[in-house]
């Protein structure tokens, strides 16, 4: 059984040909960070289908989620 591991990325690494072409192989996914809290909630839904589906079925690419960055409110940074 070959072993994947899904990322979840800035959706800006759209932009770069190879790596892009890389992290949809692995069935990794895209967070648009300036979407609000519309975005926000779909990606958390897409994040609990994903893991849904992985706990059902031992082939489905694991995900690696990594919190980098910064956020802010407008005002201050969270």
């Amino acid at each position: 059984m070959p072993f994947f591991l899904a990322f979840g990325v800035k959706s800006e690494m759209k932009k770069m040909p190879v790596l892009a072409s890389i992290l949809e192989g692995n069935r990794s996914f895209y967070i648009e960070r300036a979407a609000g809290q519309e975005g926000r909630d779909k990606v958390v839904k897409y994040i609990t289908d994903r893991q849904e589906k992985i706990e059902q079925d031992p082939d489905e690419s694991s995900m690696l989620i990594y919190p980098e960055g910064t956020q802010t409110n407008g005002e201050f940074l969270c």
